[in-house]
């Protein structure tokens, strides 16, 4: 019954979805090539991320079972991102400064983003709005996170 429900994808779906939102794709795209570029995040939680996009994109009916993978890979995306604080940090006192704004400035997305989406969902009448909303965040995070992850020389 759920094979009737979700089509097949096909190179045909695949330009009719580019065709009806190109701008989704079209940052799709960008944030896809950002978020698996070299050094971005270890190949394990890429692995789990991409699987659970796959996931949800193919079989949505499953969706418990992506959003326990998802979870996973976000898990160990959050293990690098407060590994990456104590690692920058040339002093304690430097560590503890940038540990405070990092989090400061993610919990203020994490309490805020619920509210938004929950109002451009009601406001739109379906999710694409607020999937559109965490598309962007993500895409915000990747951009800052690749420099954040990069070696740097001793001084």
């Amino acid at each position: 019954m759920i094979d009737d429900f979700f089509p097949d994808n096909s190179r045909e779906l695949d330009r009719w979805r580019r065709e009806l939102a190109p701008e989704q794709h079209k940052a799709w795209r960008a944030f896809s090539k950002a978020t698996f570029a070299a050094g971005a995040l270890d190949e394990k939680t890429k692995q789990l991320i991409a699987i659970a996009v796959a996931g949800l994109l193919f079989v949505p009916g499953l969706i418990v079972l992506w959003a326990v993978i998802g979870g996973l890979g976000s898990g160990a995306a959050l293990v690098v991102s407060l590994s990456i604080i104590s690692l920058r940090g040339r002093t304690q006192r430097e560590t503890t400064q940038l540990s405070g704004m990092a989090q400061s400035i993610g919990y203020l997305f994490a309490s805020v983003t619920p509210i938004v989406a929950g109002r451009l969902t009601e406001v739109s009448g379906n999710w694409s709005a607020a999937l559109a909303v965490v598309l962007a965040i993500a895409i915000i995070m990747v951009i800052v996170a690749i420099p954040a992850g990069r070696g740097r020389s001793q001084s």
